[in-house]
């Protein structure tokens, strides 16, 4: 399943979203379209063989993974992130449609990404008839493709670019310290998903990892 082609796609059919369930089942859609052999399902409720330690720490045995796709014999989770700016009253003529888009994710959409990759990493390995998953976040804030400052105490090691594995620290308060620990190591692909055109050009990204 060529997921960039995906994506590309909806691009041209969606260039911004109400919200990440709107992303969600736009994307859903959209493979289901392209791909209507698959069967789809949101919210897949997994139970898990061995626990799984997000950034709280806490023991899980249940990941509810956003879109899971079965083809044939594979499985294939994908996991999503909508982190962005502040977009007000843009106007879609196409589909006669308004968007007031709130910030969001701009505390915790680093660290929240890159558990998006370990929760896929940890079903693909208790999964033998999972070869891939994806980790896809779509943004139009610049900054997460860039890496923080090195005087960011806080995030300052969440880099969304280049190989991503290890153990990633977020220093926040004493009672916001939180750790994501990615086994592999994989490449963030970053690629153009939409322009939308209002008062000024806003530019949508997606970042994609394989895993």
């Amino acid at each position: 399943m060529d997921m960039q082609s995906v994506m590309n796609e909806l691009g041209k059919k969606r260039p911004v979203f109400h919200s990440e369930a709107d992303f969600q089942f736009a994307l859903a859609w959209m493979i289901q379209k392209k791909h209507p052999d698959v069967r789809i399902r949101l919210e897949y409720p997994y139970l898990c063989k061995e626990p799984f330690y997000g950034k709280n720490k806490k023991a899980k045995t249940k990941l509810n993974i956003d879109i899971l796709i079965w083809q044939g014999d594979n499985v294939i989770p994908i996991e999503l992130k909508y982190l962005t700016s502040k977009i007000s009253k843009y106007e879609d003529k196409k589909n006669n449609e308004i968007f007031n888009v709130n910030s969001k994710g701009k505390k915790w959409g680093r660290l929240d990404t890159l558990e998006d990759i370990a929760r896929i990493e940890h079903f693909k390995n208790e999964n033998a008839n999972c070869e891939v998953g994806y980790s896809i976040m779509l943004t139009n804030d610049a900054s997460y493709e860039q890496n923080p400052p090195e005087n960011d105490k806080i995030a300052k090691n969440l880099k969304l670019t280049g190989t991503i594995g290890g153990k990633y620290d977020y220093y926040g308060n004493a009672d916001q310290r939180a750790t994501v620990l990615i086994n592999g190591n994989y490449q963030a692909d970053w690629a153009r998903y939409s322009p939308i055109h209002g008062e000024k050009v806003i530019s949508f990204r997606y970042m994609m990892v394989k895993i």
